[in-house]
């Protein structure tokens, strides 16, 4: 099963436990996952971050309270560009 790349980021693309849920990239994988981390428009994720919305569909982990919405982003893009910049 091919998932989108973004989410191959993060989940991986290869489980190698389930129990643990362990999972791996391979290094011929990594261009296309790059090339769509890299894409990411971070002012259009901006425009689109809604706190209320994560929280009725139930998006993990449960910290999505509107009036912490501007730190939520800010700590969210710092983790997308540090994922980035690991990869």
């Amino acid at each position: 099963m091919i998932l989108h790349p973004l989410s191959e980021a993060i989940v991986g693309v290869h489980v190698l436990d389930t129990e643990e849920f362990v999972s791996a990239i391979g290094s011929d994988e990594l261009p296309r996952i790059l090339k769509a981390l890299h894409s990411v428009d971070r002012t259009v994720l901006k425009q689109h971050f809604n706190p209320a919305d994560f929280r009725s569909k139930q998006i993990y982990p449960d910290i999505w309270a509107d009036n912490e919405a501007e730190e939520l982003f800010t700590e969210l893009i710092t983790e997308l560009n540090q994922l980035t910049h690991f990869l």
